[in-house]
């Protein structure tokens, strides 16, 4: 998921344009029961944190193979559903000075 890539399916926005984003960074954390996921990237579309984080749990879980990755990007598969958002805080944003 990191790079830049259309992240359209990964989006409950019925609007089907500006999808291309880039997700600098992923970084996945367990301490105890708990886990932390961060997610970098230049920008979000509607509920694209909460349906990355559903899909790489259903993933790790094994629930789902590594192999949908690519393929909910190129449309042959649908992404899991979004997470329950209790948890998830938007942590800060940066911008590019000028």
């Amino acid at each position: 998921m990191i790079g830049r890539h259309d992240f359209q399916r990964f989006s409950s926005s019925k609007k089907k344009k500006g999808g291309i984003k880039e997700v600098f960074d992923i970084d996945i954390y367990q301490g105890g029961e708990e886990l932390e996921i961060t997610i970098c990237a230049n920008d979000f579309l509607h509920n694209m944190a909460r349906i990355i984080v559903s899909t790489l749990l259903d993933v790790g879980q094994g629930m789902r193979p590594i192999e949908d990755i690519p393929r909910i990007f190129s449309g042959e598969e649908t992404a899991s559903d979004p997470i329950d958002p209790k948890g998830l805080f938007f942590q800060g944003a940066e911008y590019p000075q000028e």
